[in-house]
């Protein structure tokens, strides 16, 4: 292979590359038009989504055979509480 793997994976992609930046939901929520409620459907799923995937993370986590390797788990815990926390304000306004 002459190029590297990640240039031969972005450009056998390149056609859902691109319509997933050209998706309606992608562009409005970029200028900012996306209605609210299409907004609060998508991160409500999004929740629902990331309660199962720390989960998933957690019991990842319990069988990592090295502290590197766990020590990747708290951050991406994090992150999901983040998200929890935004969902709680956000659904807390609507």
């Amino acid at each position: 292979m002459d190029v590297p793997l990640y240039q031969y994976l972005r450009e056998i992609a390149r056609s859902v590359w691109e319509a997933i930046f050209a998706h309606p939901f992608v562009t409005e929520l970029g200028t900012g038009t996306l209605a609210r409620d299409r907004f609060l459907f998508f991160v409500r799923q999004d929740y629902l989504y990331l309660q199962d995937f720390a989960r998933v993370l957690c019991l990842v986590g319990a069988k990592a055979d090295s502290l590197d390797t766990l020590n990747m788990f708290p951050t991406m815990l994090l992150q999901w509480y983040v998200s929890s926390v935004i969902f709680i304000v956000i659904g807390v306004e609507s």
